[in-house]
């Protein structure tokens, strides 16, 4: 016998109750669905932040160690040079007065009249059968070798102020000038950071000086950037946290060329750029005149002698040689103690 509707029809409170469980079911899925989607993203938020920090900790951390093993190393080669230019200077003295005293008895001796007689004479004044040598005249030599010394970058004043071979000079010096030669292509700069292979920096060590005998990977500084080697990489690091300056900006005027035992020697004037002023190289202080195109020709007097000798390899130029050329000023001098 079939069901009457009144009994098919489930009543009202039975209804309710089941739609609460559907509700209790439904809610609590999709609750815990959203919690755990909530609770995902706050842990990649986290995660990334952390990671962050920890980046940033390591970087400083990074940097901070850097410097101070710059700083170290810069350190110890201020002491060592300081006490090699102190004993350089000790023994450029001791010459000095050893060549004094015998200027002055062989000048109350009558001895320079006798040394004028062999008088050594440039080549290019004693050949006198070969047309080539004939014609090497000074603008022959100036057009054709004047970019020598135009291009010689000169960053240590003092090298300028008395007489250096270059093969003495601190290797330091030599360093610093073969990277202001150096391409700015081949130096590579991430941020703060400077690097430069020892490659590039050998090659344009050759390039200046002719020979890598001479060579030695060290630390060096330039335009106010300490660069430290670098043994395991093959490669010098510099922190660049500062204005990097232009370094000592010279100019030259080249008053003579001569060429001896196949070296050019040039005989120039020269002068140091400075906030649009000219001074001399003995005195940085106070500027011997403006800055202009025409540089120093006007007051040649008033700057500092020097010569620059390129020694000739497999018929290429390399500077090899620095002296200041006062020698007449110093045996004045000797000459002036000699009569008190």
């Amino acid at each position: 016998m079939a069901k009457s509707v009144e009994e098919q029809v489930l009543d009202k409170r039975t209804k309710e109750e089941i739609r609460q469980q559907l509700l209790e079911v439904v809610n609590t899925k999709v609750k815990d669905e959203i919690v755990e989607i909530v609770a995902q993203d706050v842990r990649n938020t986290f995660d990334e932040e952390t990671k962050e920090e920890i980046k940033k900790e390591i970087s400083d951390e990074l940097v901070i160690d850097i410097k101070e093993e710059i700083n170290k190393e810069q350190r110890k080669l201020t002491r060592r040079k300081s006490f090699k230019i102190f004993r350089l200077e000790v023994y450029i003295l001791l010459l000095i007065a050893i060549v004094g005293f015998l200027v002055y008895k062989l000048y109350i001796n009558g001895g320079l009249e006798f040394l004028n007689k062999y008088k050594i004479v440039p080549n290019n004044e004693v050949t006198t059968t070969t047309t080539a040598v004939v014609n090497k005249d000074f603008n022959y030599y100036l057009n054709n070798y004047g970019y020598l010394v135009d291009t010689l970058k000169v960053t240590n004043i003092e090298l300028l102020k008395g007489n250096y071979s270059l093969d003495n000079v601190d290797v330091t010096d030599k360093l610093a000038m073969a990277y202001l030669s150096v391409s700015d292509e081949n130096i590579i700069k991430e941020g703060i950071i400077y690097t430069l292979t020892e490659e590039n920096l050998a090659n344009a060590y050759k390039s200046i000086f002719g020979t890598l005998d001479t060579y030695k990977a060290n630390n060096f500084s330039v335009n106010g950037m300490s660069y430290a080697y670098q043994e395991s990489t093959k490669s010098y690091i510099a922190v660049v946290t500062g204005n990097v300056s232009n370094g000592n900006t010279l100019v030259y005027d080249i008053s003579q060329i001569t060429e001896v035992g196949g070296n050019l020697v040039f005989t120039t004037t020269v002068g140091l750029v400075k906030d649009n002023k000219l001074y001399n190289i003995f005195d940085l202080v106070n500027p011997v005149e403006d800055y202009t195109e025409i540089g120093i020709k006007n007051s040649l007097d008033k700057y500092s002698k020097v010569e620059f000798t390129f020694k000739n390899i497999e018929g290429k130029y390399y500077i090899s040689n620095i002296s200041k050329n006062d020698a007449n000023a110093i045996i004045k001098v000797f000459f002036f103690l000699g009569s008190l």
